[in-house]
């Protein structure tokens, strides 16, 4: 019975040991750690969960016989301490909470990412100048006034184009070889001087359509060759009296030839002169000459001094003087 009570007290005193043991292993390691002799060691930066060893007292139960203390190493676990915010990686400040930018630093705040504004560089603008076309008009009369000047300066006017250098074929009776006036009266030439192109004369006094003179005069005048911009045909008054059939078949057959030859020039028709012959008889024989010369070529260009009513000097045997001269040439000039 004796022995029954020591064996429980003995069970008892080793529970009390082991629960004192228990108790006071807390304030042994931190009397442990508080020894100013030694200095903690500095935590590993690669391992942060880097700790110091507990040490921890234990009783063994059988305290009496042994007062040996066996140790063993408690690890505690330590609290993981929170990660670091990330820093926005957006380049406008907009983009962070308002929340998250007062708790932010100076120094963790995103700066937000200014534009720089291009500068334009200043094209200097190019004036291009257009050369200003003058009118045909404008650039006829100033010919015409150089023209003029040559004319009185006695020197031959000079041709500006390819075009203004085309010449001019008149094909006629005794009007286009200048009967009754100097030659340099005559419009042929005064021809030249106004238009400034170069005159070639077929005509030969007496010729008329009704003989075939005029005809053979166009074929001898070599009018391909020549290149004209206008043709003159100038008869009629040594028609008159003849049968106006025939006139009028001679006249049709010359413009046909003219034509052919020149397509590109203008054709000039100069009739009958009231001075030489006039009334019902002249009258018919100018009607024919024209309606048949129409009629091949209704743009062929009319000039009848009988029709017209043309009053001027003439000579004795009725051939115009220079003053009519001058008007056939000016007529004739507008035309080339």
């Amino acid at each position: 019975m004796v022995a029954l009570r020591r064996c429980h007290l003995r069970r008892l005193g080793y529970g009390v040991a082991l629960g004192a043991g228990i108790a006071l292993a807390p304030f042994a390691v931190s009397a442990a750690s508080a020894d100013p002799g030694q200095e903690p060691p500095a935590p590993a930066a690669a391992h942060p969960r880097a700790h110091q060893p507990l040490q921890q007292t234990v009783v063994p139960r059988d305290a009496a016989a042994q007062r040996q203390v066996r140790v063993r190493t408690v690890v505690p676990q330590r609290p993981v301490p929170a990660p670091a915010p990330r820093r926005a990686t957006t380049p406008a400040a907009s983009a962070v909470p308002a929340a998250s930018q007062a708790q932010l630093s100076q120094t963790q705040r995103v700066p937000q990412v200014q534009r720089v504004p291009q500068v334009q560089r200043a094209v200097p603008k190019q004036r291009i100048t257009v050369p200003a076309q003058r009118s045909t008009a404008v650039a006829q009369a100033e010919r015409v006034q150089v023209q003029a000047k040559a004319a009185k300066a006695g020197a031959a006017p000079r041709a500006e184009s390819v075009a203004e250098r085309r010449s001019v074929v008149v094909i006629g009776a005794s009007v286009s070889a200048g009967e009754q006036v100097s030659s340099s009266m005559a419009y042929p030439r005064r021809l030249g001087g106004e238009t400034g192109r170069p005159v070639y004369v077929s005509a030969k006094k007496g010729a008329g359509y009704g003989d075939g003179s005029i005809a053979r005069l166009a074929a001898q005048a070599d009018i391909p060759s020549r290149n004209p911009a206008l043709v003159v045909l100038q008869a009629g008054s040594n028609d008159v009296g003849a049968p106006t059939a025939k006139v009028a078949s001679q006249v049709r057959q010359v413009v046909r030839s003219v034509r052919s030859q020149a397509p590109g020039a203008k054709i000039a028709l100069v009739t009958v002169f009231p001075s030489v012959h006039s009334g019902p008889a002249a009258e018919r024989t100018d009607a024919a000459i024209i309606g048949a010369a129409r009629s091949v070529d209704p743009s062929i260009a009319v000039i009848s001094p009988l029709a017209e009513g043309w009053d001027y000097r003439s000579t004795d045997d009725g051939h115009p003087a220079s003053a009519a001269h001058k008007r056939i040439a000016d007529r004739v000039a507008s035309l080339a």
